[in-house]
């Protein structure tokens, strides 16, 4: 299997830059035990990927090295900030490829490029060897065309104690969510007042699919709520967008000696809001995120074990090459994240895998969130899922 890598994650004595010039001259300290896990089990470990400045871009951009081009349409970008990893995989040139979701960037590349993609459960794999942006929120995902492949990888992973520490691996074996069943789901209203059209089309389907499956009784995933779900996440997205913004600052600020003059400039927007975030703020959105978890679980998620949602409310964001589409990619970088944002922030495991193509041959896509350390079921549900969406509907 030929694996590629997001360049924050480190091979010991090769560079890594994290998207910066400002690291060019930078080598890993440290190689990630995924990596190396990844590799004992026989995959060939082939390049380290593009990506965005520090890996704070949803849209792909980087200032610098320029933006990540979507392989299946030139006029978008690839999505962020794991863009290289993205691209890597829909080229055809790796099977599988390593990036970091902190807000999404697993699974909105992923989205973008008409691939899987999956974040596990926060604090199921080790960090070590990543250059952290928010050390509460980062997770390391993966990326394939099919979930097969992120299947094998994630059984090669964790299975290996360098990867899974002994707590997280008690909380995975022990995790037994049997009790809940089938699929809650953003509200057809919700995800109408907020998506592009192409995405609210191809989610409706996709919820008659999963009906599909809930109704044949071959599954046993259980059925799909009715009713669906309209979630008001604003203090959510308060709290996460401080969590990380503060943590992003303090890391990044300590990479670059406190130069500030070395950011590209949307990175610099980003980093210089953290460090205006009272520390009562930090401290409130941090003690607050067990309780809000389990209001969640509780609300949003109610008896079901899985919750579905639009990954994103847009195919792609469109590339900026004159004013009016400009004024579109400014739009388009603060929708991205609109549903996977909160989802680091509650530390819940989830995976985004694509729907039929829509306009301009762009891909929409499919977010299943899981409950906590959840993660095998939530693979073999999405894979059953990712299957029937490619069926041709009757």
């Amino acid at each position: 299997m030929r694996i590629t890598h997001k360049d924050n994650i480190g091979i010991r004595n090769y560079p890594i830059t994290a998207g910066s010039p400002a690291l060019s001259d930078t080598r890993a300290e440290t190689t990630s035990p995924m990596l190396r896990s990844l590799e004992t089990a026989g995959g060939a470990i082939i390049g380290a990927n593009h990506m965005a400045e520090f890996a704070l871009s949803p849209t792909g951009h980087n200032q610098w090295f320029g933006d990540g081009v979507n392989p299946l349409s030139a006029s978008y970008l690839s999505g962020g900030s794991s863009s290289g990893s993205a691209i890597s995989v829909a080229t055809g040139a790796c099977d599988l490829s390593l990036g970091t979701d902190t807000g999404g960037s697993v699974r909105l590349p992923a989205s973008y490029c008409g691939l899987v993609g999956y974040k596990p459960t926060n604090g199921l794999f080790s960090h070590s060897g990543l250059i952290p942006l928010s050390e509460t929120l980062d997770t390391i995902g993966l990326l394939a065309s099919d979930t097969t492949i992120v299947q094998q990888a994630f059984e090669v992973v964790v299975s290996d104690p360098s990867v899974v520490y002994i707590e997280a691996r008690s909380r995975l074996e022990a995790c037994n969510a049997s009790e809940f069943s089938g699929f809650a789901h953003l509200s057809r209203s919700a995800v109408d007042r907020d998506c592009d059209d192409e995405v609210t089309s191809a989610f409706a389907s996709a919820l008659d699919v999963v009906e599909e499956i809930g109704l044949s009784n071959t599954s046993g995933f259980g059925r799909l709520d009715g009713n669906g779900v309209d979630i008001d996440d604003a203090e959510l997205n308060r709290r996460s967008v401080t969590v990380v913004s503060v943590e992003a600052a303090r890391n990044v600020g300590s990479i670059l000696g406190w130069n500030w003059d070395l950011l590209g400039d949307q990175v610099l927007s980003r980093v210089i809001r953290g460090t205006a975030i009272p520390a009562i703020g930090y401290a409130d959105a941090l003690a607050c995120r067990s309780a809000l978890t389990s209001e969640f679980l509780a609300t949003a998620m109610g008896g079901s074990r899985f919750l579905l949602t639009p990954t994103s409310p847009i195919l792609a964001p469109q590339m900026s090459t004159s004013n009016a589409t400009g004024s579109r990619a400014r739009s388009d970088y603060m929708r991205a994240s609109r549903y996977t944002r909160t989802i680091n922030y509650l530390g819940l495991p989830a995976i985004t895998v694509p729907l039929p193509t829509a306009g301009g041959g762009l891909s929409p896509a499919l977010q299943i969130i899981g409950r906590p350390y959840d993660d095998r079921t939530l693979l073999s549900v999405a894979a059953t899922i990712a299957e029937a969406c490619r069926q041709p509907q009757k």
